[in-house]
């Protein structure tokens, strides 16, 4: 894991680091489990994703039946993933496979979906 502090990653060539977080998002990367929010001391209740929301995490919500059911959306959500009949990020074939990368090509509302506290059931 030093390999990705700022300390050691400069010594490390970028090929070396990408070939690496490869690995590790395959072998199933340990920074990704348990509690990755960071609260905010100044404000009360708020918390931020310690990274970015990744193909793992968003592959949560899209096997969960998150495009399906209404409980995770916004009303406006809803309506924009019906007109546009979105059942899962753009290219989402193509991120499979890369659990640990961020995930790309999903909309405003998609990203606040899965970001939701409340989820149903």
């Amino acid at each position: 894991m030093p390999i990705f502090t700022a300390a050691v990653s400069t010594k490390v060539p970028i090929t070396d680091r990408i070939a690496a977080g490869e690995a590790l998002g395959r072998g199933g990367d340990p920074r990704l489990t348990g509690d990755i929010l960071i609260k905010l001391p100044e404000h009360d209740g708020v918390r931020l994703g310690k990274y970015l929301v990744t193909v793992q995490g968003f592959q949560a919500f899209v096997e969960a039946g998150g495009y399906e059911e209404l409980a995770y959306w916004s009303e406006a959500g809803w309506r924009f993933r019906q007109e546009e009949r979105w059942m899962a990020p753009g290219s989402w074939i193509g991120h499979i496979g890369h659990s640990n990368r961020p995930v790309t090509e999903i909309s405003w509302y998609e990203f606040h979906t899965v970001l939701r506290p409340t989820r149903p059931g």
